[in-house]
Order: C-alpha cells, then sequence, then structure tokens
C-alpha cells in the first residue's frame, strides 16, 4: 500500500456516482489498487453500510 493510500484511511468522503444515482457521505476503511479493475475504495455510509466502489478513477477534492 502506497502513503496515498495509507493517508485516505479514515477521511470523510463524498461519494458521487457519474451519472449521479448514488450520492452519500463516508468514511474510507479500505483502499486497495488492481492494475486490471483500477483502485477499490471501501467507504462505511452514516448507516454503517460498507461500499465497495470500484473505477479507473477517482477524484479526491479536498
Amino acid at each position: 500500500m502506497t502513503e496515498n493510500e495509507t493517508n485516505l484511511i479514515g477521511q470523510t468522503v463524498e461519494v458521487k456516482e457519474n451519472p449521479e444515482t448514488i450520492s452519500f457521505v463516508g468514511h474510507v476503511t479500505k483502499v486497495s489498487e488492481n492494475k486490471i479493475d483500477g483502485v477499490l475504495v471501501s467507504v462505511l455510509d452514516q448507516e454503517d453500510n460498507v461500499w465497495d466502489i470500484e473505477s479507473k478513477y477517482i477524484s479526491i477534492y479536498k
């Protein structure tokens, strides 16, 4: 795991799909990278549901 991936764990993030069908705020619990599928980020939402978000591109805004 890279330093950038480690720095994301515990961060509060807003998740928005494109096109926007899902939108929520949660905390990053896990980050991993797959050369085929891209980045996998696990986010715990405010209702304690875990979302596994897999994407070639993820934008982080601070």
